[in-house]
Order: structure tokens, then sequence, then C-alpha cells
């Protein structure tokens, strides 16, 4: 809801999401406040969700009569709740007519099931459990963006953020996107994000982990790694309409190559369509 008089904004989102193993409800609060010549402005959002996970475990590490989690499956199973909170705070300012800065800060917290009890974990003397990470997290990402108009064609966009949280890791992300109009109403976007995170420190690879350990765990998305993600956008958006259909503002298509420094290479392409 818009209050022009008072140059703010807020709102309120309700969310639930299910799938095969689990279920999730959410609230979002949202306020912003614009100044009076909209040159400045401040908005604060926050957010739960409240989470039902199914403990799926290993066939071979399933305790005497624990159901598999499978739709037939009358055995009994564990359920166990995965709890978030996250707040957002960021200002946005015009600096003047080709730059505008934005600076946000997202602190977040987890509470609940934040291991994934079907990945197993092997301790160097051969011996197998379920992954296991403690019940808690919190986390504190820190962003920087930056829009720079060179000119009617040209268009910079600048992101860096800092992440930090208390399992020990600590990333840093760099965003550069330039979309450039070839006409008035077609233009590409080159884009490149490199990125570098530490792991938490419950990482080890396969095999590396000692039976002494209170956390362990070998999920690569949470160990050290550098990333790069390059490639390009195509965007449509004709005055009177993508085929003359003027309810059909824009189509956009998007290609992506990702490289990660543990071997892993991926591609996407993905379709955007804008309609009004």
């Amino acid at each position: 809801m818009q209050d022009n008089a008072r140059h703010t904004t807020h709102g309120i989102a309700l969310s639930y999401s299910t799938e095969y193993d689990y279920k999730s409800y959410g609230i979002n609060l949202s306020f912003a406040k614009a100044s009076a010549d909209n040159n400045r402005e401040v908005s604060l959002k926050a957010g739960a969700f409240f989470d039902t996970w199914k403990v799926i475990l290993p066939a071979e590490l399933r305790p005497e009569g624990y159901g598999s989690g499978a739709h037939r499956d009358t055995d009994p199973i564990d359920y166990k709740p995965r709890n978030s909170y996250n707040a957002s705070l960021s200002v946005s300012q015009i600096i003047n007519k080709r730059l505008q800065v934005l600076l946000t800060v997202e602190p977040a917290f987890q509470q609940g099931l934040l291991s994934t009890p079907f990945h197993r974990i092997y301790f160097r003397d051969g011996a197998e459990t379920v992954e296991r990470l403690p019940g808690s997290r919190l986390k504190l990402p820190i962003g920087v963006r930056l829009h720079y108009f060179l000119g009617d064609q040209v268009i910079v966009r600048a992101f860096y953020r800092y992440y930090i949280d208390d399992w020990g890791m600590q990333a840093h992300t760099v965003n550069l996107e330039t979309p450039i109009k070839l006409t008035s109403f077609i233009s590409i976007s080159p884009f490149y994000r490199f990125s570098h995170q530490t792991a938490v420190r419950y990482f080890a690879p396969y095999g590396e982990h000692q039976l002494t350990q209170k956390y362990y765990t070998s999920d690569y998305d949470i160990s050290g790694f550098n990333s790069q993600f390059l490639g390009t956008g195509v965007r449509m958006a004709p005055p009177g309409g993508l085929l003359g259909i003027g309810h059909w503002q824009s189509l956009e298509l998007r290609y992506g190559h990702y490289v990660r420094s543990t071997g892993m290479v991926a591609n996407n392409v993905t379709l955007l369509a804008k309609l009004k």
C-alpha cells in the first residue's frame, strides 16, 4: 500500500509451499519511506518461515521399524522443524543524474534441523553415519550496489557482497552487468560474477572426518571454493508489444556458463516474458 502524501509504502505477504519432504508457512512485512524529492529511500523488511521436514535416512542407517518416507510406507518417520527469521535494512541514494547507490544489510537466523540427514558421512576408519550440523545459524550479508548511466545506450550495474556466519564461513561476491541498448527496443546485457568462500568449520572431504568430532559434513556447497558465472542476455521490448500483442511487453533470453573450482561446470538458459 502506497501513501503518496507521506512518501511511504508498506505491505504484508503470506506464503505457503510444499514439496515431497517439507512444508513451509511464511510471513513477510515491509516498509519504505522516500525523501520529499524522491532521491533517497530507506526500506525495512522482516520475514519468518516455519518449516517442517521429514527426517529421511539412508536405507542402511535406518533403525529397525523406521520408515523410508515413501508415499505408501506406513512405518513411522520423524518430523523436525526448521524456522528462519530474516530482516533487511537498505538505503538507496541518487548521488547525481548518472549515479545511484544502494547499501543493504540482511541479518538472518535459522533454528532447527539444519543438516540433511540423507547425506552420508564416512569417517577415517570406514565407519558411516549421517550428516550432523548445529541446530542454529546466524548469517550476516552486507552489500553495496552501484548503477552508473554512461549515456542513453549503456548502464553499468556493479554489486559487491560480503558474507559471514557463525559456522566459520566468509564469502566475497562481485557482480558486474552492463546493459547495452542496440536499438530503441533491443538490448544485450553481458554479465560476470565472481565468488570466493571459505568452508564452514565442520566440513571435511570424503573419509576425512574423525569419530571424536561433534559435527560433520561433506557437502561441497558449504566447502571452500571459487566460482565464476558469465554470460549475456538479449531483451526485446517493442513499444506496441511483441508480435503486435499489446499485453506482451517484453521477452528476454539469458545464457550463463558456471564454473566452480571443485570441478563443477554448468550451463543455464532462462527465458523471461513480461505480460501486462
